[in-house]
């Protein structure tokens, strides 16, 4: 059975264009496909996708096809999130619990309430 991620692929060429396009704040999870941890993270970014639905677009950034953007970021041999809003930087993280991922989505929406 594939379920299909909440988290939208982003590649080096289309990167730029979704910071600057997007409204809403942006998370983008950089993570190699055998890396034990980016599994974890991205199930709970998966999570958040669905309950900022519309309040937060949420991406995932493949490091075993593209390194642009990975180097550009400094993103180096760990499982990164990155969160952007108005096209900046604004926090970045490493593996982290639900909770303080939320603090940080919390901060960049403003609530935490489903529409």
């Amino acid at each position: 059975m594939n379920i299909e991620s909440p988290l939208n692929s982003i590649n080096d060429s289309d990167f730029q264009n979704m910071l600057t396009e997007s409204i809403e704040p942006v998370v983008v999870i950089f993570e190699k496909r055998f890396w034990g941890l980016a599994h974890i993270m991205r199930s709970i970014l998966e999570k958040l996708a669905v309950k900022y639905k519309g309040r937060v677009k949420f991406y995932k950034y493949n490091l075993d096809v593209y390194s642009e953007v990975s180097n550009y970021y400094q993103v180096e041999d760990s499982t990164t999130v990155l969160f952007f809003n108005n096209g900046k930087l604004i926090t970045r993280t490493g593996v982290n619990s639900v909770e303080e991922v939320e603090e940080i989505l919390i901060s960049l929406t403003g609530n935490s309430e489903q529409r």
